[in-house]
């Protein structure tokens, strides 16, 4: 897309509102697409449809910003999709790493199979939790970075764009937030009824077993936690690097001293702030190290943020040293299964029922169908049910299939000259070069 992006040069700001538009539509529908899917691994991969449609929002708006001359909003706006990119890379890789040695171990793939494995696999569990956060937006990883800074530079639509490209981007940043929504949803599903819970098969308890390679992929898994956590703390190291590739694709000034904090700049001029802890350590103060107004855009980043939860949880464990552990011991007692005696694996709360509402809530654009079919009993009472949904795939049905009717009726001539007899090709291709040569010869 950036290639195309080069190549085309100069297009109307319409054209990348009409991008961003498709890229908010693209999120929307990713994200929905992940609430319903029970395999995990499809459902990951409809979370990147989400993901790559933050991007395309950034590069749409980016077109039409450099459009209008606003090289500074244009530079913000892909300086987010840079961000979104890289947070999305290493964030996927590592829940798919976490969802394979899930797959590995279990030898199922379907969520509703799965369930209270999270003591069996606790790094993995982490791991997917952190790629999980980062992949919903959730502040401050670095998936809430750069869909704040999509957002903040689709609201300086209204500095320089017309009405109508205005109108677009709006429709966008709606569809955009209501996709937000449903990827929460989506990665709350998968960790939640994953992880938590009770077996629901005893033979789980069996087939989940260390080994060697368990060992490896728990080390793997933990090295790209880190990384994907640190990059959502700590952000701010690469806004200069960023820059300079942001510079590059959209021929602007440096984005880094548009987002930065002037106390970066010049720190003499902000004693206040570097008396508040601005200047901590020797590479402090950072690109948007500490808050601050500016004229464009207000600079903030997570780097403090992580401090702060360092305080917090030295607190914490402050507290739970000087309270008497004995005043609040812990105690064992049988969850309350609304007032049934016996309690079984498979009646717990499964993620095809969690996501139900929403699966009717928008059946009239999934044209979502339940079939069920009394296998044992009678109808009146039965007392074994199959039930089998279905929705159907929107955006491949409605569009593609659509297009590819109109095409083969309009080739329909094309198919018949394919019927195999050699003749019927000879005199085809001797009519063709008749025509070039009288074509050649008139013109």
């Amino acid at each position: 897309m950036l290639r195309v992006v080069g190549w085309v040069g100069s297009v109307p700001a319409i054209v990348g509102a009409i991008i961003s538009l498709v890229g908010a539509a693209a999120v929307c529908l990713g994200a929905l697409y992940a609430v319903f899917e029970r395999r995990l691994t499809v459902l990951l991969a409809y979370s990147s449809i989400e993901n790559v449609g933050v991007m395309l929002i950034g590069i749409g708006l980016s077109m039409s910003f450099h459009v209008t001359h606003a090289t500074t909003f244009a530079g913000v706006a892909m300086f987010a999709m840079v961000v979104q990119m890289v947070s999305h890379a290493i964030a996927k890789s590592l829940c798919f790493l976490a969802v394979g040695e899930v797959e590995r171990r279990t030898g199922n793939d379907h969520l509703d199979a799965l369930g209270g494995i999270y003591a069996k696999m606790p790094m993995v569990a982490t791991g997917l939790l952190v790629g999980s956060l980062t992949l919903a937006g959730v502040a401050p990883f670095s998936g809430f970075t750069s869909e704040w800074l999509t957002l903040q530079s689709m609201l300086q639509a209204y500095r320089t764009l017309a009405a109508f490209p205005q109108t677009i981007i709006v429709l966008a940043g709606a569809l955009a937030a209501i996709g937000s929504a449903l990827a929460f949803t989506a990665f709350l599903r998968l960790f939640a009824f994953l992880f938590t819970g009770r077996l629901r098969t005893p033979i789980l308890e069996s087939l989940i077993t260390k080994s060697s390679s368990g060992r490896v992929a728990n080390a793997a898994i933990a090295g790209a936690s880190v990384v994907s956590a640190l990059y959502g703390f700590f952000p701010t190291v690469l806004v200069n690097a960023y820059g300079r590739i942001v510079s590059f694709l959209t021929v602007s000034p440096s984005v880094a001293s548009d987002i930065s904090p002037s106390v970066f700049h010049h720190p003499e001029q902000f004693s206040s702030l570097m008396n508040l802890g601005a200047g901590l350590l020797s590479f402090l103060p950072m690109p948007s190290a500490v808050i601050e107004p500016g004229a464009l855009v207000s600079s903030i980043a997570p780097t403090y943020v992580l401090c702060w939860f360092a305080v917090f949880s030295l607190v914490a464990l402050l507290i739970q040293y000087l309270v008497k552990r004995s005043k609040y011991r812990t105690r064992t007692v049988r969850p309350w299964a609304g007032g049934r005696q016996l309690t079984f694996e498979t009646a717990q709360y499964s993620g095809t029922a969690y996501s139900n509402p929403y699966r009717m809530f928008f059946s009239p654009l999934l044209r979502f169908q339940v079939h069920r079919r009394v296998t044992s009993g009678t109808s009146m009472v039965p007392t074994r049910v199959s039930v089998h949904t279905n929705a159907e795939k929107w955006l491949q049905s409605q569009i593609y299939q659509r297009l590819v009717r109109a095409v083969r009726k309009r080739l329909s001539i094309v198919t018949r000259l394919q019927h195999g007899y050699l003749w019927g090709y000879t005199t085809t291709f001797l009519a063709v070069l008749v025509i070039l040569l009288l074509w050649a010869y008139w013109s």
